[in-house]
């Protein structure tokens, strides 16, 4: 989705949707031990993700460029039965849509902060979450490793950061640890 900036070019906000770990794990095993049915740790940890990445172009022609490469991308809906790309009317093979290698990386928050331990925060549907960790989208090389200029500890202090001081996460750090005392 290209969004527009004054005074600055254009940038494009880019999001992928897909599922992260074994959906079609068997939802139990036997344990080899003791011999009977279990949960399978594989299927449980298997979830969709959606990841959103931003380009920002440094000049008007760059723009130009990004939005012709980007502008194919746009609406495209994977048919999981034939695994085929729709675009309104027209159908596309997967091999002719872009991907971008990124990787998808959850910082415990005791590893970048040493006062901030648990934050609090909504969802965009509104569901109040709380954690013990950022979660930091980067570019990937081209062995899957973390491409960005800033460390992946790097991006998530400026995450929590960013977040803190807009009034985006609570620092609910106290407020656990009063109830843990209770």
């Amino acid at each position: 989705m290209r969004k527009s900036r004054e005074g600055k070019p254009d940038f494009f906000v880019c999001t992928w949707l897909g599922i992260q770990g074994d959906k079609d794990a068997k939802k139990t095993v036997k344990d080899p031990k003791t011999g009977r049915l279990k949960i399978n740790i594989a299927a449980a940890k298997a979830r969709n993700i959606t990841l959103t990445k931003c380009i920002f172009p440094v000049d008007d022609n760059d723009v130009r460029e990004w939005d012709e490469v980007l502008e194919p991308m746009t609406e495209l809906i994977l048919d999981s039965e034939t695994g085929e790309i729709t675009e309104k009317q027209r159908n596309k093979k997967l091999d002719d849509c872009l991907s971008l290698d990124l990787c998808y990386k959850q910082i415990p928050l005791k590893d970048i902060n040493d006062e901030v331990k648990r934050i609090q925060f909504y969802s965009n549907s509104g569901k109040l979450i709380k954690q013990n960790f950022i979660t930091v989208i980067g570019l990937a090389d081209e062995e899957g490793n973390w491409a960005e200029d800033l460390t992946a500890e790097e991006t998530a202090l400026n995450n929590l950061n960013n977040n803190l001081s807009s009034g985006v996460y609570v620092d609910i750090t106290n407020e656990e640890e009063k109830t843990a005392e209770e």
